[in-house]
């Protein structure tokens, strides 16, 4: 009974292999516009013609699926399945001549290319163009996935998507993209690890390359924060005329992500118009974001809000920017903005550093500053260091500032390799260095927060002794202002206030309201003297002749003592 035994087992173990064994080893699949669907797509002799039979299969690891060179195709092509660590599905070419196209017909519901749940998947050599998204990730209650690189892809002219959400959730038309759904309990659970698209050239599109997951947004509403997708390498990318209008806003949307790289990268006119607004890079709910030797140019003017080049837009933590150029954008290189809403808003401990900086915000969209920090929610202080930069300011423009807190942004070792910044012109200027004169300022009528006002010692000083303190100045003759002026504050503050006000009227608008106010945030060093440069331009209102100007030194501690060395209104 042994040998026969035996001789069954053998035989039962080559059926198994037969019938099953050799059906999971890595095939390698052709397509053609030539070749036939009844074809068994095995070979370059016998490929399929089109990608019926691919999109009708799910592949293995180590399985290929290559398009012939020169060939051009009309159809969404769709992979499913995944790799191994060692056994990576490939989509890839064969044969010789351009690249192979998958071109379609403009629609913006059309697709080029959907990856179903990829993992250990390398896509290379092909051109996607005319749709509403090139290529799109897609992960359907799939998490903790692995290794997608995309290599040597062109993608182009997509666009024409609605600003409504998509069935398939793609938010934008973009080139490459990720995007999916999620059930409530994996909201923040991560996705993907490892993503790379490297040599890879993008142009005339929406949104460029995107991290989308609607739009930052899980399935149930709540934000997708930095955790959902890791270790993202993009490097030696174009992207150029991103000028589809008015849908092109970003060239680069870096959201919900930790440790994520750019490198040896050229963004060339990377935006045309967005409502909203604009930015060639905009990064939000991000940790460990790294930017090197990356160039960002022309990004272009509108009247959309900012046209910047890179837009932290919230949330971002230890982001650093080095080696890299930004030239000749319309709105700022550089802002920092703080969307509202979000429990950790601000940007926190960014570097900027070894970078050029040549004639940004030459439309003067933040108020004429390369780097900008926005004003956008009280009690948010981006942190950052700006250490060892070149720049070359255009006419009218700053190197640094903005309408938002600024007291934690340290500036060390910056070199100005342009004209000296201009000095503003004085229109009107308040020092204190004869004891006992005022100059017209005094308590402000609605106040009972100063107490022992003086003039003595070269400074204007009192006590807080209610929570509303102000003073204020008063002149039915007015001084003229526009949008070039501004107010400069020489001020020590003892109390533990974040911000202080400023309140005016004109001669055409004389009862007080809200509208004709604003805050500037105070530095939390008690011990020193600061420049407050206040932009009252941001207000529509500011125009015409000030009659009436007040200033309240701190809000709502009403506890220590301030002293002002000067006030100063200027034009720049």
């Amino acid at each position: 009974m042994g040998p026969i035994i035996n001789k069954l087992l053998l035989i039962i173990a080559f059926i198994w292999t037969t019938a099953y064994g050799n059906s999971l080893a890595a095939k390698t699949y052709y397509i053609d516009p030539h070749g036939s669907d009844s074809n068994d797509g095995t070979s370059g002799r016998t490929p399929w013609a089109d990608f019926a039979p691919v999109n009708a299969r799910t592949f293995h690891a180590g399985d290929e699926i290559l398009l012939k060179r020169g060939g051009i195709w009309y159809t969404q092509l769709t992979i499913n399945g995944s790799g191994k660590a060692d056994q990576f599905i490939r989509i890839g070419t064969y044969g010789k001549g351009e690249r192979p196209k998958i071109q379609r017909s403009g629609n913006p519901a059309d697709r080029c290319i959907r990856l179903n749940n990829p993992a250990y998947l390398l896509l290379s050599g092909i051109e996607v163009c005319n749709g509403g998204a090139g290529i799109v990730l897609f992960y359907d209650h799939s998490y903790h996935n692995r290794s997608v690189y995309i290599t040597d892809v062109v993608a182009h002219d997509f666009k024409g998507l609605p600003a409504k959400l998509q069935g398939d959730r793609v938010s934008w038309s973009y080139g490459i993209g990720i995007t999916g759904v999620e059930d409530t309990p994996n909201d923040q659970t991560r996705v993907l690890t490892d993503f790379k698209i490297t040599h890879t050239e993008v142009y005339r599109t929406g949104a460029g390359i995107a991290i989308d997951w609607g739009n930052h947004h899980c399935v149930d509403g709540a934000q997708a924060l930095s955790n959902k997708f890791a270790e993202i390498q993009y490097a030696d990318l174009n992207i150029h005329d991103n000028t589809v209008d008015p849908i092109s806003f970003v060239s680069l949307f870096i959201t919900s992500t930790t440790n994520c790289t750019v490198r040896n990268s050229v963004i060339e006119n990377g935006t045309k118009y967005a409502a909203s607004g604009t930015g060639a890079i905009q990064v939000m709910y991000t940790k460990n974001v790294v930017l090197k030797n990356v160039t960002v140019n022309n990004t272009a003017f509108n009247s959309c809000p900012d046209n910047v080049a890179v837009d932290f837009e919230c949330d971002n933590e230890n982001p650093t920017i080095v080696d890299c150029t930004f030239k000749h954008n319309a709105g700022p290189a550089i802002e920092f903005l703080a969307t509202p809403g979000n429990l950790k808003s601000a940007t926190r401990n960014a570097v900027i550093t070894n970078c050029t900086f040549i004639g940004n915000d030459w439309a003067g969209k933040q108020g004429g500053y390369q780097i900008a920090v926005v004003d956008w929610e009280k009690g948010q202080t981006p942190t950052a260091k700006i250490l060892n930069n070149k720049y070359n300011n255009s006419k009218g423009t700053r190197f640094f500032g903005g309408t938002g807190n600024t007291t934690k942004i340290d500036l060390i070792g910056n070199l100005n390799m342009g004209d000296p910044e201009k000095k503003p012109e004085i229109i009107k200027d308040w020092k204190f260095d004869d004891p006992g004169n005022f100059q017209n300022w005094k308590n402000g009528a609605y106040s009972n927060g100063i107490g022992m006002l003086q003039v003595s010692h070269g400074l204007l000083r009192g006590v807080i002794t209610g929570v509303d303190p102000s003073i204020a100045w008063a002149d039915p003759n007015g001084l003229r202002i526009d949008s070039a002026t501004f107010l400069r504050i020489i001020l020590k503050n003892s109390t533990a206030a974040r911000y202080g006000q400023i309140y005016f009227l004109t001669a055409m608008d004389t009862i007080p309201d809200e509208k004709k106010h604003l805050d500037f945030w105070l530095f939390e060093d008690r011990e020193k003297f600061h420049t407050y440069d206040i932009y009252m331009s941001t207000l529509k209102n500011w125009k015409g002749k000030l009659i009436q100007l007040r200033i309240d030194p701190e809000q709502g501690k009403s506890v220590g003592f301030f002293e002002i060395k000067q006030i100063s209104l200027l034009r720049k």
